[in-house]
């Protein structure tokens, strides 16, 4: 199935391939540029380093602090991908690529359109040969086999690039040193990606590509590159797609803000005690793994370099003839910041001062914002939209609201802001909502997370997807696959964006039944975007365009620089932020887990829930008569038949008139301790039935205790070897949902998230459920014995729940009384003037 190929390149002369499924060619570790030394500005390759060039194993990669990719799956791959060696830190010669191509490309002297990929990483990692579970995430060969089925064939191309220190640190130390040596100043990581479009405008011809139909593509700073690419290789591609990334979300920096970074690094190095060294040789001299160990950014910056890089703001960033443009971003970007602002060894949000410094380092460079450095305390709007109003000191204390906006501030906000910007050429604007489907990585399962965009289009752990998703994700594979495929060959895979409709914008949905969304509007429905016109909140943030476009008398859409959007900047925002995914509208923030029902991520940063002791009890139910109550008095009546309330942890209470309670909680401590309980001994359970049924699983996986192995480990070996079970009768459907369930409690432990009554209730069913499917007679009774004690605890705690709704339905009929009383009054007013009037 995989085979050694041999080809002779016209110019660069033999290289030795591997030959897949005898149709797909693959080269790798191509190097395309040569760097001189340490930052220094890279010189383009013009040959191969050897007479024949074995290109059958992944080249070196850009040395960094630690090479990460999110755990999707843990599988071994299929016989039929090639085995390659790991890819290893190369300093000096990190600046490698790998070609994919039909092989009738290469042997019929055809002219096929190129797609270049971009790797991400927050300018501080990555590699295009990161690999997962035995196989390269970005490996192309999937997509130029589904582009030869279409009969659309394409070149696929993956680059690396510096990264980091090395790809992106800058002073004026540094200025002076690239000066003197009469090159470009800093910036290496994205001229290092420039040479790569050189090296394929110049050589990519002889591997039967176009080198005038050139699109590019990446993924999160990936994508940003894309865009600043349209700044530093214009004329050198065609077109560009940027998923999740862009030049005003992850934006570049000032010489002086990039001098502060630089001297904090610095200082890490020096020995005060030594003699004097000039800074650049000092730098120059540390070994690359200990020079990249510190790590100044949470997201490196590019330079506003002057040339190239004239600002941070779509006006200063834009080009003549600009290519044509594919910009979106995923549903649910927010687990990358989700992981970046927790303490993942305590499981537990970082310190309220890191976070806050966390959220001004993105900010800061955002290119969307006017006052970066107030934002968001300077929009009230938004703060309240996102539930951080009282949390601007401690966002720990709302942690999720952090979380969403800096996601949005990023990734979902900046393609709409670039699409009505954008001047000069098409633009086609998406968003991604097909889901993740591989159980293994809990933070990402269910959900369109950052980057899994990249999972659908390679598509390179197909045989890893659950049998009950492998339907759903084909489809969404098909349809992105088809969407790049016909972007690349020139067709318009939708009508282009149309800034006075703010639409139309394309979404991806799980299967291969997307929906053309005519408008924003559409994409995000009615009720939450449109609510408010950029004149009624005008007042309440620092809009530039929006307060400059009135002093025009211009009424037309015009950008709030500061709420981040078009026209309707908080409302907009809040719904392209947290889209609902139900067909239920609910003021705010539907879909988000709310402090107001002490329902974070991290709910054991809150107070925890008053349900011991009677005092507490009556607390409660004042603080729930006087929420609702007030809610009552601040909205007007709405018609019920429009909008039915949500009774469960998923919906807000601020509805007009709809009286309901919030969902039944443990105080946290006792929750979390519970959880753990559950999950340990679910884990004795799991090791107690391996120790009879699956001895060898044991041994190759090395568990030795039952502390080896954790709670979703387990359900993954359970899962893979559910003929054990079905040979005692269960069915497949049953066991796959029993077993991911079960993995859930893992989950909500490790998370610390707050789940109600109900959610407990679940949880130990499910155990109890395990327990008798696997039969462990001493465990099972332990399992049994604990369900029933939980069980008869939250009877009590629901009982005392049914009193305080007693309380409050005896509340809200006052309340009525007193209404019907006020409307009887004002009718006997109006009566009696009209009467004085007739008179």
């Amino acid at each position: 199935m995989v085979a050694e190929y041999s080809f002779n390149h016209s110019q660069l002369g033999e290289l030795i391939g591997l030959e897949r499924k005898s149709e797909i060619v693959q080269f790798r570790g191509i190097p395309f540029a040569q760097i001189p030394a340490r930052f220094r500005q890279s010189v383009l390759s013009e040959s191969l380093p050897s007479k024949s060039f074995d290109s059958r194993q992944p080249g070196g990669f850009c040395p960094q602090p630690f090479q990460w990719y999110p755990g999707f799956w843990t599988g071994t791959a299929p016989e039929d991908f090639p085995r390659l060696e790991a890819s290893k830190a190369d300093e000096l010669g990190c600046l490698n690529l790998d070609i994919t191509a039909p092989r009738t490309a290469l042997e019929g002297g055809r002219k096929l359109p190129v797609l270049v990929f971009i790797h991400g990483g927050a300018f501080i990692g990555g590699s295009k040969s990161i690999e997962l579970g035995g196989r390269e995430v970005f490996d192309g060969f999937n997509v130029v086999r589904t582009s030869v089925d279409r009969k659309q064939d394409v070149i696929i191309v993956t680059i690396n690039y510096r990264v980091g220190v090395l790809g992106f640190l800058a002073s004026k130390e540094l200025e002076a040193f690239n000066k003197s040596h009469g090159e470009a100043v800093g910036n290496y990581g994205l001229h290092d990606q420039a040479r790569a479009l050189d090296w394929i405008n110049k050589f990519v011809g002889g591997f039967g590509g176009d080198p005038e139909n050139v699109t590019i593509h990446g993924t999160s700073a990936g994508g940003s590159s894309v865009h600043y690419q349209t700044l530093f290789s214009p004329g050198k591609f065609k077109r560009a797609i940027a998923s999740s990334g862009t030049m005003v979300g992850i934006g570049p920096r000032s010489l002086s803000e990039h001098q502060a970074k630089f001297q904090t690094y610095v200082d890490k190095f020096r020995d005060p005690e030594s003699e004097p060294t000039q800074t650049i040789d000092l730098l120059q001299s540390i070994p690359a793994d200990e020079l990249v160990a510190h790590n100044v950014w949470t997201m490196a910056s590019p330079l506003i370099d002057g040339v190239w890089i004239r600002g941070n703001t779509m006006d200063t960033l834009s080009v003549d003839n600009p290519p044509e443009l594919m910009i979106g971003s995923c549903d649910y970007e927010r687990d990358l910041f989700g992981f970046i602002l927790s303490d993942s060894e305590k499981t537990q949000p970082q310190p309220d001062d890191k976070i806050l410094q966390i959220a001004r380092e993105i900010c800061s460079a955002n290119g969307m914002l006017r006052e970066a450095s107030t934002f968001p305390a300077s929009c009230p709007a938004i703060v309240e939209a996102y539930g951080i109003s009282n949390a601007l000191d401690r966002p720990s204390t709302a942690f999720d609201g952090w979380v969403a906006l800096l996601a949005d501030v990023t990734f979902r906000v900046p393609p709409v802001h670039v699409a009505s910007q954008h001047q000069g050429s098409s633009v086609f604007l998406y968003e991604i909502t097909a889901t993740n489907p591989f159980v293994a990585w809990p933070h990402g399962y269910g959900k369109a997370n950052h980057g899994v965009n990249d999972s659908i289009f390679f598509n390179v752990a197909e045989d890893q997807v659950p049998a009950k998703h492998l339907k759903e994700w084909q489809g969404a594979v098909a349809a992105i696959q088809g969407a790049w495929l016909d972007f690349c060959n020139g067709q318009k895979p939708w009508p282009a964006f149309d800034k006075e409709q703010l639409g139309p914008i394309y979404r991806f949905e799980n299967g291969n039944d997307g929906v053309l969304c005519h408008s924003l509007n559409e994409l995000v429905g009615e009720q939450d975007a449109g609510a408010t016109s950029s004149g009624d909140n005008a007042g309440n943030c620092q809009c530039t365009s929006i307060k400059e476009a009135q002093e025009d008398g211009h009424t037309g859409p015009s950008t709030c620089a500061a709420c981040l959007h078009q026209v309707e900047p908080a409302d907009t925002l809040t719904a392209i932020a947290d889209q609902t995914v139900s067909d239920q509208k609910v003021v705010y923030l539907d879909s988000r887990e709310s402090s107001l029902e002490a329902n974070p991520l991290f709910p054991n940063m809150f107070p925890e829930s008053p349900n011991d002791g009677q005092k507490s009890k009556s607390l409660e139910a004042k603080i729930e008569l006087i929420t609702i109550e007030d809610a009552i008095d601040t909205h007007p009546t709405q018609d019920s038949s429009e909008q039915e309330p949500k009774n469960d942890v998923n919906t807000q209470f601020l509805l007009p008139s709809l009286p309901f309670l919030f969902p039944v909680y443990l105080p946290f401590k006792a929750q979390h301790k519970l959880m753990v309980e559950v999950q340990k001994r679910l884990e004795h359970l799991c090791y107690a039935f391996g120790q009879m049924t699956m001895k060898e699983t044991l041994e190759r996986r090395g568990w030795d205790c039952a502390e080896s192995a954790e709670l979703n480990d387990w359900m993954d070996e359970f899962l893979q070897n559910r003929t054990i079970f079905v040979d005692m009768g269960a069915d497949y459907e049953s066991l796959e949902k029993l077993f991911q369930s079960v993995a859930e409690i893992r989950h909500t432990t490790v998370l610390r998230k707050r789940i109600d009554s109900k959610g407990i209730r679940k949880f130990m069913l499910d155990a109890q459920d395990l327990a008798e499917l696997l039969n462990v007679k001493e465990h099972l009774t332990i399992i049994s014995n604990l369900q029933l004690t939980i069980r008869v605890s939250l009877l009590e705690l629901e009982e005392n729940k049914g009193q305080l709704q007693s309380q409050l339905n005896d509340k809200l009929s006052v309340i009525a009384e007193k209404r019907a009383r006020l409307d009887q009054v004002e009718k006997a007013a109006i009566a009696e003037l009209r009467k004085k009037d007739y008179e």
